[in-house]
């Protein structure tokens, strides 16, 4: 209110003006639905790869010695510095999806491996006394025992992914998207939309957030 220059700083009211103009548009689902379909599918397949690699580092200790190493480094590697990088290489489209991996994986990697060596040394020996095949102990044992990593890298990574999603948008300049909006509204210096599109996409993060801390 003391700046009065919706350029500079809009108003909560014409944010939220703005936010319902946008909800009668196609545009506003289209973009949330593109955005919210990468991440998620981005974050399932690096949970994929991090649980199966976790499984066979707890498995084969050497291989676990030669890939932490590298997942480590992987992780502090800037987010930026990866979407510069693909930009180069490889198709848009496939870059957002490329970055979320390698931004999440690392967090599943190490979540699970983590949970499969905190089961007691006892409880390990009492399993393979069973001499069940390994994939019956990873399907019957190993998995369900690790539930509490898969609810930890669901609240810590799921969110990461969405917000790393919508910066490569903005930097890579996708045909749809949450990201693309924003890239549009800085580019006709239209932070009123800024703002709504924030607002938007923080609510609906928190609201996904808040469901699975129920379950």
């Amino acid at each position: 209110l003391l700046i009065g220059n919706d350029v500079i700083l809009p108003t909560p009211w014409s944010v939220l003006g703005r936010l319902a103009e946008l909800m009668t548009t196609g545009v506003f689902y289209e973009s949330i639905f593109m955005t919210f379909m990468r991440a998620h599918l981005a974050f399932i397949l690096s949970l994929l790869l991090g649980i199966g690699l976790a499984l066979l580092c707890f498995k084969y200790e050497k291989l676990e010695e030669i890939l932490s190493l590298w997942i480590k480094g992987l992780q502090t590697i800037p987010q930026i510095s990866f979407v510069i990088f693909l930009y180069f290489i490889l198709n848009a489209r496939w870059c957002v999806y490329v970055v979320v991996i390698l931004m999440a994986f690392p967090i599943a990697y190490f979540n699970y491996l983590e949970g499969l060596r905190s089961i007691g040394k006892d409880y390990r020996d009492m399993i393979l006394l069973t001499k069940h095949s390994w994939m019956y102990l990873v399907k019957k044992i190993y998995l369900p025992m690790c539930k509490p990593q898969l609810a930890s890298t669901l609240k810590a990574a799921l969110p990461l992914s969405l917000k790393v999603c919508v910066m490569s948008e903005v930097l890579i300049y996708t045909s749809s998207g949450i990201g693309k909006q924003l890239s549009l509204a800085k580019s006709a210096i239209d932070m009123t939309s800024v703002f709504a599109w924030t607002i938007a996409f923080v609510g609906l993060v928190s609201f996904e957030m808040a469901i699975l801390n129920k379950k």
